[in-house]
């Protein structure tokens, strides 16, 4: 269903295989909400860190009807959706915490000793009309976690998610990239050649007359 790859800035990002929720003109938030209440009561470990991270009974609904999800709307309502899959593996990967004080009287119990935001990372596949994966959409978010009265830290929610398109290529499309590569600068080497053998009039002898710099130069790197 999803695993944790590295991508090519070495950041830890969470690749979601399967799309659940499909809408995106209308999220069935009900149905993540639903879906999210599997998670109440477990606890996740953020790798970085090592702080464990709770999931209380105020989690699916605050995800699922928060204010935020109000703009969240087309892809990234749809991945927001999606990343209900993934909550377990998005705290594991969570990065680039940051602490604020609550200065909120509605949290003052919820969140006595403040809030932390993490950054997590996800990528959702794009498929063509055949099913078949010809691209994937990532995700940037912000991990908000609240820490209680209690001392222990709990997920809140997850907003700010960014999206980026990364297309991804087959195997035998960069192959194909390569032979093609390949040829064209064997071609444009073999071109050169000709040309310097041309300037210098078929003489090899020339190439080692001072005012045949060119020559000279060309031919050197071409033959190292």
């Amino acid at each position: 269903m999803a695993e944790i790859v590295i991508n090519e800035k070495g950041q830890k990002v969470v690749e979601i295989d399967t799309i659940i929720f499909s809408g995106k003109r209308k999220i069935d938030w009900d149905g993540v909400e639903q879906y999210l209440k599997k998670y109440v009561g477990e606890s996740y470990q953020i790798d970085e860190t090592d702080d464990l991270v709770y999931i209380g009974s105020d989690f699916p609904d605050e995800y699922a009807h928060s204010k935020y999800n109000n703009r969240a709307l087309g892809t990234v309502g749809k991945a927001k959706a999606n990343a209900s899959q993934v909550i377990p593996e998005l705290i594991k990967i969570a990065t680039d915490i940051s602490f604020s004080e609550n200065f909120e009287q509605k949290h003052s119990h919820d969140a006595k000793y403040g809030w932390y935001y993490c950054i997590i990372r996800f990528t959702l596949p794009v498929t063509n009309d055949q099913k078949e994966v010809i691209g994937r959409n990532n995700f940037r978010g912000r991990m908000v976690i609240r820490c209680n009265q209690d001392g222990k830290k709990y997920l809140y929610d997850i907003v700010d998610i960014k999206k980026n398109v990364v297309p991804r290529l087959s195997k035998s499309c960069t192959v194909q990239n390569h032979i093609s590569l390949a040829s064209i600068l064997s071609d444009a080497a073999l071109f050169v050649k000709r040309t310097i053998w041309k300037r210098c009039g078929n003489n090899l002898e020339k190439l080692r007359e001072p005012y045949t710099l060119f020559c000279t130069s060309s031919v050197d790197i071409i033959g190292k």
